[in-house]
């Protein structure tokens, strides 16, 4: 068994923005946050870049801030944390104090970049002899594409924790073809990292030359804290909280003054070993939070987990237009079908 190892040191900072008053004087940075680098996205070495929009009162305040793209979902809140605490000299056009649609790009850099970050996998000594020769590579797969494990609701709200451990297989593709859950406290959090595994992409291993396969593990933390593998984060914890308390200031689409408008939207990954010969449709329900987010998908129950981890991990990337009643921003629940079609329909 080896472990990929972090060895990385990395910073986020602001780009210079984008302001919809040309006529008049934008608003000037006065008291920038810097972001906190996701615990998540430190550990895997994963740069990246949010673009943020944002109004800037005639306070000099940031209000209604949502995600307009991003790189990386593992970067969007802390993005968004950031830039909320901004405090700037508000714009102004014919002398007086203006609200301001702005812009911004937060960049999330690793300084040094390019060699030597990230999660490095070590060659051992001597391969054990359970493991085929033509999976001894020479050079070590690098992790190219890294998504974290979404925490379940349930073992949200139910206060779920612990370790998973998960071997797999990297095929000479990067792709992963086949994971095994060695180690999990729980149902739930050992579907949910089985899910993020097969998502993974990697720079294949390389033996004589040639791309070849490679056997891993990686161990996932379940916290409800922010040095979780799987994101935990405050806007996590404000809806959890509603759901449990009051459910009702949860709003329905059909109450909302307009549809979300999608920005990003991913397809869920189909682990490669599943057979099935007809289409299998997972209804997801999720919480498009007052930033545009898709929060706490859950699938209905009675799916293979399979399937519903599969689809829980593509909608949690999900961006929208933030959800309006009367024009003040608000969290609204949503439904939608994900639909898995065999390899021979596509």
């Amino acid at each position: 068994m080896w472990i990929l190892t972090l060895v990385t040191m990395m910073s986020g900072f602001p780009a210079l923005a984008k302001t919809d008053t040309p006529a008049g004087t934008p608003p000037e940075l006065i008291r920038p946050k810097t972001p906190i680098y996701p615990f998540e996205m430190r550990r895997a070495g994963i740069q990246g870049q949010v673009l943020v929009s944002f109004v800037v009162d005639t306070q000099g305040r940031v209000n209604i801030p949502y995600i307009v793209e991003s790189s990386h979902p593992g970067f969007r809140d802390a993005a968004i944390r950031a830039v909320s605490k901004w405090i700037f000299r508000p714009g102004e056009l014919n002398g007086r104090h203006v609200n301001t649609r702005m812009q911004v790009p937060i960049i999330f850099s690793i300084d040094g970049g390019g060699k030597n970050w990230g999660w490095r996998i070590e060659r051992p000594r001597k391969f054990p002899d359970t493991i085929p020769p033509e999976l001894h590579w020479e050079e070590a797969p690098r992790l190219r594409n890294y998504n974290p494990p979404v925490y379940p609701r349930a073992a949200l709200v139910n206060g779920v924790e612990g370790r998973v451990e998960v071997g797999f297989l990297v095929g000479p593709t990067g792709y992963v073809l086949k994971a095994e859950l060695i180690k999990s406290p729980s149902d739930e959090l050992g579907e949910a990292a089985m899910a993020a595994v097969y998502s993974f992409e990697f720079e294949p291993a390389r033996k004589d030359d040639q791309p070849c396969g490679a056997l891993l593990n990686m161990r996932f933390d379940f916290k409800r804290s922010d040095r979780s593998d799987a994101q935990y984060t405050g806007e996590m914890i404000r809806l959890v909280k509603i759901l449990e308390d009051e459910p009702e200031k949860l709003v329905s689409l059909g109450q909302l003054d307009r549809m979300p408008k999608p920005l990003q939207r991913k397809s869920p990954v189909t682990p490669p070993m599943i057979e099935f010969a007809e289409p299998v449709t997972v209804e997801v329900d999720f919480i498009i939070s007052r930033r545009g987010i898709a929060e706490l998908p859950q699938a209905q129950s009675g799916v293979d987990p399979t399937f519903a981890y599969a689809a829980i991990q593509a909608v949690s990337a999900w961006q929208f237009t933030p959800p309006e009643v009367d024009g003040e921003v608000v969290d609204a629940k949503a439904v939608v079908p994900i639909v898995f079609n065999p390899p021979s329909a596509l």
